[in-house]
Protein backbone atom coordinates (compact mmCIF):
# COMPACT_ATOMS: atom_id res chain seq x y z
CA UNK A 1 0.00 0.00 0.00
CA UNK A 2 1.03 3.61 -0.43
CA UNK A 3 1.86 5.73 2.37
CA UNK A 4 -0.61 8.67 0.63
CA UNK A 5 -3.84 6.79 -0.06
CA UNK A 6 -3.27 5.43 4.10
CA UNK A 7 -2.87 9.10 5.42
CA UNK A 8 -5.40 10.78 3.08
CA UNK A 9 -9.22 10.52 4.97
CA UNK A 10 -10.78 11.39 1.68
CA UNK A 11 -12.15 9.58 -1.56
CA UNK A 12 -9.71 10.13 -4.17
CA UNK A 13 -11.76 11.26 -6.49
CA UNK A 14 -13.02 13.91 -7.96
CA UNK A 15 -17.02 16.20 -7.46
CA UNK A 16 -19.18 19.36 -7.65
CA UNK A 17 -18.32 21.83 -5.67
CA UNK A 18 -21.75 23.73 -4.66
CA UNK A 19 -21.68 27.68 -4.77
CA UNK A 20 -21.85 27.48 -0.67
CA UNK A 21 -18.81 25.37 -0.63
CA UNK A 22 -16.69 26.95 -2.74
CA UNK A 23 -13.42 29.03 -1.17
CA UNK A 24 -14.32 33.06 -1.32
CA UNK A 25 -11.18 34.98 -2.19
CA UNK A 26 -9.61 38.12 -0.81
CA UNK A 27 -10.42 39.53 -3.96
CA UNK A 28 -14.42 38.74 -3.99
CA UNK A 29 -14.67 40.29 -0.60
CA UNK A 30 -12.72 43.29 -1.69
CA UNK A 31 -15.00 43.43 -4.41
CA UNK A 32 -17.98 42.82 -2.52
CA UNK A 33 -16.71 46.12 0.01
CA UNK A 34 -15.99 48.20 -2.54
CA UNK A 35 -19.67 47.30 -4.03
CA UNK A 36 -21.69 47.90 -0.60
CA UNK A 37 -19.76 51.19 -0.07
CA UNK A 38 -20.85 52.54 -3.28
CA UNK A 39 -24.42 51.80 -3.47
CA UNK A 40 -24.85 52.60 0.50
CA UNK A 41 -23.39 55.82 -0.08
CA UNK A 42 -25.33 56.09 -3.45
CA UNK A 43 -28.49 55.19 -1.28
CA UNK A 44 -28.11 57.35 1.53
CA UNK A 45 -27.30 60.41 -0.81
CA UNK A 46 -30.80 59.51 -2.04
CA UNK A 47 -32.59 59.24 0.56
CA UNK A 48 -30.85 62.56 2.35
CA UNK A 49 -31.83 64.28 -0.37
CA UNK A 50 -35.38 63.08 -0.74
CA UNK A 51 -35.77 64.39 3.17
CA UNK A 52 -34.05 67.81 2.06
CA UNK A 53 -36.69 68.41 -0.61
CA UNK A 54 -39.63 67.46 1.40
CA UNK A 55 -37.78 69.59 4.56
CA UNK A 56 -37.58 72.47 1.91
CA UNK A 57 -40.41 72.16 -0.45
CA UNK A 58 -43.45 70.76 2.08
CA UNK A 59 -44.80 74.42 2.79
CA UNK A 60 -45.16 75.63 -0.61
CA UNK A 61 -46.67 72.58 -1.98
CA UNK A 62 -48.73 72.85 0.66
CA UNK A 63 -49.45 76.20 -0.56
CA UNK A 64 -49.20 76.45 -3.82
CA UNK A 65 -50.91 72.51 -4.89
CA UNK A 66 -52.60 71.73 -1.71
CA UNK A 67 -50.18 68.79 -1.56
CA UNK A 68 -46.98 68.64 0.79
CA UNK A 69 -45.47 65.59 -0.74
CA UNK A 70 -45.70 66.60 -4.69
CA UNK A 71 -42.26 67.60 -5.02
CA UNK A 72 -41.00 64.16 -3.05
CA UNK A 73 -43.50 61.92 -4.76
CA UNK A 74 -42.10 63.87 -7.83
CA UNK A 75 -38.13 63.06 -6.84
CA UNK A 76 -39.01 59.56 -5.49
CA UNK A 77 -40.58 58.68 -9.19
CA UNK A 78 -36.88 60.10 -10.66
CA UNK A 79 -35.16 57.80 -8.04
CA UNK A 80 -36.83 54.28 -8.51
CA UNK A 81 -36.14 55.40 -12.45
CA UNK A 82 -32.73 55.80 -11.95
CA UNK A 83 -32.53 52.50 -9.65
CA UNK A 84 -34.22 50.80 -12.39
CA UNK A 85 -31.36 52.21 -15.00
CA UNK A 86 -28.76 51.25 -12.88
CA UNK A 87 -29.68 47.80 -12.23
CA UNK A 88 -29.66 47.42 -16.14
CA UNK A 89 -26.79 49.25 -17.09
CA UNK A 90 -25.12 47.04 -14.87
CA UNK A 91 -25.80 43.80 -16.42
CA UNK A 92 -24.82 45.12 -20.04
CA UNK A 93 -21.31 43.36 -21.17
CA UNK A 94 -18.55 45.76 -21.86
CA UNK A 95 -18.30 44.94 -25.49
CA UNK A 96 -22.01 46.09 -25.31
CA UNK A 97 -20.91 49.87 -24.37
CA UNK A 98 -17.94 49.94 -26.30
CA UNK A 99 -20.65 48.92 -29.63
CA UNK A 100 -22.52 52.02 -28.69
CA UNK A 101 -20.08 54.74 -27.46
CA UNK A 102 -20.22 55.94 -31.13
CA UNK A 103 -23.84 56.58 -32.10
CA UNK A 104 -24.46 57.42 -28.26
CA UNK A 105 -22.01 60.02 -29.01
CA UNK A 106 -23.57 61.13 -32.48
CA UNK A 107 -27.20 61.04 -30.46
CA UNK A 108 -26.45 62.99 -28.16
CA UNK A 109 -24.53 65.28 -30.26
CA UNK A 110 -27.90 65.75 -32.59
CA UNK A 111 -29.73 66.40 -29.09
CA UNK A 112 -27.39 69.60 -28.29
CA UNK A 113 -27.93 70.69 -31.99
CA UNK A 114 -31.69 70.00 -31.56
CA UNK A 115 -32.25 71.91 -28.51
CA UNK A 116 -30.76 75.32 -29.72
CA UNK A 117 -33.89 74.87 -32.58
CA UNK A 118 -36.67 77.33 -31.18
CA UNK A 119 -39.59 75.17 -32.33
CA UNK A 120 -38.01 72.12 -30.58
CA UNK A 121 -36.10 72.93 -27.23
CA UNK A 122 -38.16 74.41 -24.09
CA UNK A 123 -36.91 77.76 -23.27
CA UNK A 124 -36.75 78.96 -19.37
CA UNK A 125 -34.99 82.49 -18.59
CA UNK A 126 -33.36 83.33 -21.94
CA UNK A 127 -32.15 79.87 -22.46
CA UNK A 128 -33.45 76.98 -24.01
CA UNK A 129 -31.67 73.82 -22.77
CA UNK A 130 -34.43 71.17 -22.36
CA UNK A 131 -36.71 68.76 -24.27
CA UNK A 132 -40.09 68.23 -23.42
CA UNK A 133 -40.58 63.90 -23.69
CA UNK A 134 -44.42 63.82 -21.97
CA UNK A 135 -44.24 64.76 -18.44
CA UNK A 136 -41.16 64.71 -18.42
CA UNK A 137 -38.25 67.49 -18.96
CA UNK A 138 -34.72 66.34 -20.34
CA UNK A 139 -31.56 68.65 -20.35
CA UNK A 140 -29.46 66.43 -23.61
CA UNK A 141 -26.39 68.28 -21.76
CA UNK A 142 -27.00 65.71 -18.34
CA UNK A 143 -26.84 62.96 -21.14
CA UNK A 144 -23.99 64.35 -22.54
CA UNK A 145 -21.86 63.98 -19.89
CA UNK A 146 -22.25 60.46 -19.55
CA UNK A 147 -21.73 59.63 -23.39
CA UNK A 148 -18.57 61.00 -23.11
CA UNK A 149 -17.66 59.55 -20.50
CA UNK A 150 -18.52 56.38 -21.84
CA UNK A 151 -17.44 57.43 -25.32
CA UNK A 152 -13.28 58.07 -23.80
CA UNK A 153 -12.95 54.86 -21.44
CA UNK A 154 -14.13 52.66 -24.96
CA UNK A 155 -11.21 55.13 -26.85
CA UNK A 156 -8.48 54.09 -24.29
CA UNK A 157 -9.69 50.78 -24.32
CA UNK A 158 -9.08 50.55 -27.51
CA UNK A 159 -5.83 52.09 -27.42
CA UNK A 160 -4.73 50.86 -23.69
CA UNK A 161 -1.43 49.01 -24.74
CA UNK A 162 -0.56 52.30 -26.99
CA UNK A 163 -0.71 54.98 -24.02
CA UNK A 164 2.66 55.07 -23.73
CA UNK A 165 2.61 57.75 -26.73
CA UNK A 166 0.31 60.62 -26.05
CA UNK A 167 -0.48 61.23 -30.26
CA UNK A 168 -2.13 57.73 -30.43
CA UNK A 169 -5.16 59.07 -28.31
CA UNK A 170 -6.12 61.24 -31.25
Amino acid sequence: MSSVGATSPRPRTLRLVRPDERPVSRADVLTRRTVALLLGSTAFLVGSGLVMILSASSVSAFAEYGDSFLFVQRQATYAVVGILALLVTSRMRYDAWKRLAGPFLILTIAMLVLVLIPTHGIEAYGASRWFRLGPVTVQPSEIAKLALVVFGAATLARTWKNLDDLKNLA
